[in-house]
């Protein structure tokens, strides 16, 4: 507990005004929430891995791949929004809805694929 206290007070007396503005945006709600998707789609990404390596090479490792793809877009998607968020990168508003297109079509395709193997 005293190392964690430690360690909060020293990053408050490294920081400056703007990084005091960034650690308020880290710990709003709506960041906080993107850390948690971002967390969610870390752990889908490795069951995605884990299933993958398990239909390698079957009927189903097309779509699998492609659900990976989706997965993997949704972190970069996260990151994106929360480097954003707390200004450590400035991008153009398209640029975060054009990552979400991708990873819904990405996510479809993989749909689309496993089932047209169902049926």
């Amino acid at each position: 507990m005293k190392k964690i206290v430690f360690i909060t007070v020293s990053i408050m007396m490294i920081g400056s005004n703007a990084n005091a503005a960034n650690l308020a945006m880290i710990t709003s709600t709506p960041t906080m929430l993107d850390i948690l998707i971002l967390v969610c789609g870390i752990g889908c990404v490795l069951g995605a891995i884990k299933v993958l390596s398990l239909v390698r090479g079957g009927q189903f490792s097309k779509s699998w791949q492609f659900l990976l793809g989706g997965f993997s877009a949704l972190i970069l998607v996260q990151l994106l929004r929360i480097f954003n968020a707390i200004e450590i990168i400035m991008l153009p508003v398209f640029v975060i809805p054009a990552c979400f297109i991708l990873m819904m079509g990405l996510f479809l395709y993989g749909i689309y694929e496993a089932k047209r193997v169902l049926s």
